[in-house]
């Protein structure tokens, strides 16, 4: 499919396809657990340390729990999350626990 895109100075047609997402997966399995469900579980263990996922690129997965950039897991300050290196040194393990809801914030 295409579509005309138009500005000031001229007309351009772009080819795009229009796609939903696939739902988010865990982990290197790509199984089918959400973070939601993540999420869940270790607000049902609070204080408890759980492994989100482990040899990713990316550190950032971490700040963006701890930030509560990720709707599962809000609200801000409830979740902490911090990442360590691999253990065979390739990529991150990603680390998350529920530490419960300030009482200013309930």
């Amino acid at each position: 499919m295409t579509t005309t895109v138009s500005n000031n100075t001229r007309t351009v047609v772009v080819p795009i396809e229009w796609a939903e997402p696939p739902p988010a997966a865990i982990g290197r399995s790509g199984g089918p657990l959400k973070f939601a469900d993540f999420a869940d579980a270790l607000r049902a263990n609070p204080g408890r340390w759980a492994v989100l996922s482990r040899g990713i690129k990316s550190s950032g997965l971490a700040g963006s729990v701890a930030h509560a950039n990720l709707a599962a897991f809000r609200p801000k300050g409830s979740f902490e999350g911090v990442s360590r290196k691999a253990a065979d040194g390739k990529g991150f393990d990603i680390y998350v626990r529920y530490v419960g809801i300030a009482d200013d914030e309930s």
